[in-house]
């Protein structure tokens, strides 16, 4: 018997791997076909149609994986009961969740230099001091920023990226207790002045970040040095947001929406509607975008037209400010939020050069919503006494931390025309 053993595992040296033989075309095309027929096998329930629906289910992938693909989710939206997590001594200024489907991770940052790691479902917190007026709480190097914490991007639920009014543009570890290592940070042209915005190219090692002084700046993650600077707004960038490979959106107190293409170094212009400085920008899906500020009006723009589909004056009352956006990307459903107000709003499209706004929902609050990040399931806001940018008119009322506004998919039989508070 160990002589048929040992036989058999001679032959099994001799055996050749294919994979190893196959020249890049021929491994494109056995995986293309692996592909279709995993397809097929789903689509099999219905033989008739199979064909027309498989062609459907390659349209539809194709339509995700370029982010084209968009879903009506805002009329089937239960807007259920909020939870408010109490967070940072001074105001808080930024919120982020970090990235995958079913994430309950979020981080903070308030003018306090603290950040925190806050599990949605059980509120436990990880801290990282940091240190004011250029000190760190334990009196020696600073372990991190030395001014206000001005915007967080995760990259995962261990690692993010962090800028503030201290200009430092700092790498985190959770894994490290929030430590920074001598590397945590980039190398090569920092910006002049505040860092207000960063965000992560989603098809490569790219980051973007915005500042008071005017610039975007083009990161490289691997090699966590300077790559590019992007030049063409005439004050201050208030926010960033992305969706799209290389195609950055930002918003300016010199009251311009530009889009970016960072391939082509070239950037479009959208403006002439705001009356006042723009301070909050979001992405809305492959085609829209959406744009308030100081003037409390709201716009809805296209990348096909240079005047705004869609206006909003006035969208949280006369002489009410919009501090914050946030759209739940290639869907229908859009988040503002104000000075002691969040609402929840459907964006719809209508032709080549019309849209609508439909307020949905609306849920008061106490404070300024400084930073908004919203999915399908839930709208986090981060709420403060102070704007994230200044200190005018403080809401003493208010109580500095996080609300969750949840929402779940109604029933269709259920399913009643939602009227707003």
């Amino acid at each position: 018997m160990s002589d048929i053993e040992s036989s058999g595992s001679e032959e099994e040296e001799f055996i050749p791997n294919l994979e190893d033989e196959e020249t890049a075309d021929e491994k494109r095309l056995r995986l293309a076909k692996q592909y279709l027929s995993e397809i097929q096998e789903e689509e099999s329930d219905n033989e008739e149609d199979g064909n027309e629906r498989v062609a459907k289910r390659l349209r539809l992938d194709v339509e995700v994986r370029t982010k084209k693909h968009k879903e009506q989710v805002a009329s089937s939206r239960k807007f259920g009961e909020t939870k408010f997590i109490k967070c940072h001594k001074l105001p808080i200024t930024c919120v982020a969740l970090a990235p995958g489907a079913n994430s309950h991770i979020a981080f903070t940052g308030g003018k306090d230099c603290i950040i925190n790691q806050i599990d949605l479902n059980t509120g436990i917190k990880v801290i990282s001091p940091g240190g004011r007026n250029g000190l760190s709480y334990n009196k020696l190097e600073s372990v991190g920023h030395t001014d206000h914490v001005l915007s967080i991007c995760p990259l995962d639920s261990n690692v993010i990226i962090t800028g503030g009014k201290d200009k430092q543009l700092l790498i985190w570890d959770v894994r490290d207790g929030y430590t920074p290592k001598p590397s945590g940070t980039f190398k090569g042209i920092q910006h002049q002045d505040a860092i207000t915005g960063i965000r992560r190219n989603p098809d490569s090692q790219e980051i973007y970040t915005t500042s008071v002084d005017k610039t975007v700046r083009v990161w490289n993650m691997s090699v966590r040095s300077y790559q590019d600077a992007l030049f063409g707004h005439n004050d201050e960038i208030n926010q960033l947001d992305i969706l799209q490979n290389s195609r950055p959106l930002t918003c300016s107190s010199d009251r311009t929406l530009r889009s970016w293409k960072v391939q082509n170094d070239t950037h479009l212009i959208y403006q002439g509607y705001h009356q006042g400085p723009i301070d909050a920008c979001t992405i809305i899906d492959h085609e829209l975008m959406a744009s308030a500020g100081q003037d409390g009006n709201m716009a809805i723009w296209s990348s096909t037209s240079r005047k705004p589909l869609a206006t909003c004056e006035n969208a949280h009352g006369v002489g009410q400010w919009i501090t914050s956006l946030r759209a739940v990307q290639s869907t229908d459903l859009l988040y503002s939020g104000g000075l002691n107000q969040i609402k929840a709003w459907k964006v719809t499209k209508a032709g080549k050069k019309e849209a609508s706004l439909e307020l949905i929902q609306s849920l008061d609050v106490s404070g300024y919503i400084t930073e908004m990040c919203a999915t399908k399931e839930f709208c986090i806001a981060s709420v403060a006494k102070e704007h994230r940018l200044g200190r005018w008119t403080p809401c003493k009322k208010a109580k500095n931390g996080l609300i969750i506004w949840r929402t779940s998919d109604e029933p269709k039989e259920l399913k009643e025309n939602v009227k707003p508070q």
